[in-house]
C-alpha cells in the first residue's frame, strides 16, 4: 500500500500533468473552459478511485451499459495486503 505522503505526491503528479496541456491541443471534457483555466475538475473520490485502479487495488469487474447508453463501471477490491 501507498503512504499518505506518496499518496499525495501521487495526487499532486496527477493534477500537473492533467494541467499541462500544449496550447493548440484540445481540452478533454474535464478541464473546465473558463478564460484558459486548466485546473481539471475531479473530485478526490475520483483521483482516488483512479490512483486505486492504476494501483491495482481496484479493478473493472463488470461494465453495464443500458438501452440509453449510460455506462455503469463495477469496480472491486480488497483492503488486505
Amino acid at each position: 500500500m501507498f503512504s499518505s505522503q506518496q499518496l499525495d505526491e501521487i495526487l499532486k503528479n496527477l493534477q500537473n500533468q492533467l494541467n499541462t496541456q500544449s496550447q493548440g491541443e484540445k481540452k478533454p471534457k474535464f478541464f473546465n473552459n473558463n478564460n484558459n483555466n486548466n485546473t481539471a475538475k475531479l473530485t478526490t473520490t475520483q483521483i482516488l478511485a483512479i490512483l486505486a485502479l492504476l494501483a491495482g487495488t481496484l479493478e473493472v469487474t463488470s461494465v453495464v451499459i443500458d438501452r440509453d447508453q449510460a455506462v455503469q463501471l463495477v469496480l472491486s477490491g480488497t483492503l488486505k495486503k
